[in-house]
């Protein structure tokens, strides 16, 4: 709240939300798998100091058949991502699913 008297406004707090999150689509999660972003961009996403990490993977199913990787591997690194890494998984279809 201002100050009675003061002439300037007092200076404003910024606040940080404890969450983070990756979106990846389908054909990303194999680009990164593939040029190995996948594994340092979780690593990072780790070391951040935020808790809540959480992974948001757009697709599936036919958005990943035309992917140089197979779907399944792509599915097990979902999985791993969220079983080993910790991390909260989020599946959905598309983007407008995403917002």
């Amino acid at each position: 709240p201002p100050v009675p008297g003061a002439l300037r406004v007092p200076a404003g707090r910024e606040l940080v939300l404890d969450f983070i999150v990756e979106r990846k689509r389908m054909d990303d999660l194999c680009g990164s798998i593939i040029d190995g972003r996948f594994r340092e961009q979780k690593f990072r996403l780790k070391r951040c100091g935020l808790q809540r990490l959480i992974y948001l993977v757009e697709g599936g199913g036919a958005s990943a058949s035309h992917l140089s990787l197979p779907e399944a591997t792509l599915q097990q690194a979902v999985v791993n991502t969220q079983v080993v890494d910790g991390f909260f998984v989020k599946r959905v279809q598309d983007v407008r699913e995403s917002a």
